[in-house]
C-alpha cells in the first residue's frame, strides 16, 4: 500500500519505502541499474533500502537512458525480413510445389539417417546464421524431404496438394491468431460458427454447439465421455 500511495514520487522514495529487503545484497545480474547494488563505492553500512534507492535515480542518464531508447526502436527489421520471405517462398515454389507436380522428379532424395545428418548439419548453435545460410537450409529441407504432392506418393491419410487450401494455411500462419475470443479472431470465429452450422445440418440438427478436434483418437475419446455423461448424468450430479 505504501508503494501504491507513493506513485508519482521519485524512484528513490519508492525504493526506500518498499524495497528494504536484505536478500537484495546478494543480487548479481547484468542489468546495469542492478549492478549498483554491489558497487565498491557504496558504504558497507548502507541499508538495502539505500542501495535500492541508488539504483533508481530521479532521472535516468547515460547507460540507463540507452536502455529506454532501445525499447522504443523496432525489434525486427521488417524490410529485410520481407525480402527473406520472398526468397524463401520462391524456393518453396520451385523446389517443392513445382518439382512434386512433375512425375519425372523423385518422390524423395533418399539418404540413410547417418548420411542425412551430416548433409543437413542439424547442430544447435548459440548464435544465428546469415540469411544466405538459412535459405540454403530451406533448399536442403525441400530436397531431402518426402514430396507428398508427387503423383507417385500414396498414403491412406494424406497425399496431393490443394493450392487453395495451402494459401489458406499460409494466411492463417501469417495472421498468427487464436480462436478463443471474437476480439482476437473476429473473422475466424464467424467462419467457425458457419462451418459448425453446416455440420449440424448434415445430421439434421437445427441448433446446437460443436468443437473441432485435432485427430480421430481424441474425437473418439470425446464421444465416449459425452455418451458416459449422458447415461450417468444423475449419478455424476450426485457425486458432484
Amino acid at each position: 500500500m505504501q508503494v501504491a500511495s507513493s506513485i508519482g514520487k521519485s524512484w528513490k522514495e519508492i525504493g526506500l519505502l518498499a524495497l528494504d529487503v536484505p536478500a537484495v545484497e546478494h543480487i548479481e545480474v547484468s542489468f546495469p541499474p542492478l549492478q549498483k547494488l554491489n558497487h565498491p563505492n557504496l558504504s558497507q553500512h548502507s541499508t538495502p533500502g539505500d542501495k535500492m534507492a541508488n539504483m533508481f535515480p530521479d532521472s535516468f542518464e547515460g547507460q540507463e537512458s540507452r536502455i529506454l531508447r532501445d525499447l522504443s526502436e523496432p525489434l525486427v527489421n521488417h524490410k529485410e525480413g520481407q525480402l527473406f520471405l520472398n526468397d524463401a517462398f520462391k524456393i518453396i515454389m520451385e523446389e517443392v510445389l513445382c518439382k512434386e507436380a512433375d512425375v519425372k522428379q523423385k518422390v524423395c532424395e533418399w539418404k540413410e539417417p547417418e548420411e542425412l545428418s551430416g548433409l543437413l548439419d542439424l547442430e544447435l548453435r548459440e548464435t544465428g546464421e546469415p540469411q544466405e545460410r538459412l535459405l540454403q537450409r530451406v533448399k536442403d529441407v525441400a530436397k531431402y524431404s518426402i514430396k507428398t504432392g508427387h503423383p507417385r506418393f500414396f498414403n491412406q491419410l494424406f497425399a496431393g496438394v490443394d493450392y487453395h487450401a495451402l494459401a489458406g494455411r499460409f494466411l492463417t500462419e501469417a495472421l498468427n491468431t487464436n480462436l478463443y475470443t471474437y476480439e482476437v479472431a473476429p473473422v475466424f470465429v464467424l467462419m467457425e460458427n458457419e462451418i459448425l452450422r453446416g455440420m449440424r445440418q448434415l445430421v439434421g440438427w437445427t441448433d446446437g454447439d460443436g468443437i473441432f478436434c485435432p485427430g480421430g483418437s481424441i474425437s473418439n475419446m470425446y464421444a465416449m465421455n459425452i455418451h458416459f455423461t449422458r447415461l450417468h448424468l444423475q449419478s455424476l450430479a450426485w457425486d458432484l
